[in-house]
């Protein structure tokens, strides 16, 4: 019988590097008072979040009512321990639970 650990972490990728720069995701972290030893918030050169948003299948414009805010689709991924990815959540009608059974069916690294 395997036995493992799982350990969870959130990651939130901004999708408006240049609006949110390193302040203004930690006060958002500290509203929503997140734990950085579980919940991280990332941010970087607008071109290298581009990237990775497109890595993703994450497309995001400008509001044409109102350009200062964003129109995006949301993905929730799901990695392997060993850093591969296991699941791509499109949208948010997965739940919790949807997570961990994500998690519990992968299964153990082999030694």
């Amino acid at each position: 019988r395997a036995i493992w650990t799982v350990i969870i972490s959130l990651v939130t990728v901004t999708l408006d590097p240049a609006y949110d720069r390193p302040p203004v995701l930690k006060a958002f972290a500290k509203r929503y008072d997140a734990d950085p030893m579980v919940w991280t918030f990332l941010t970087g050169p607008t071109e290298e979040v581009r990237q990775f948003e497109a890595q993703f299948g994450i497309h995001n414009e400008a509001d044409p009512q109102d350009p200062s805010q964003i129109i995006h689709n949301l993905r929730t991924a799901v990695f392997r321990p060993d850093g591969r990815l296991a699941r791509i959540h499109t949208g948010n009608d997965w739940t919790p639970a949807d997570l961990i059974a994500d998690l519990s069916s992968i299964p153990p690294a082999a030694n």
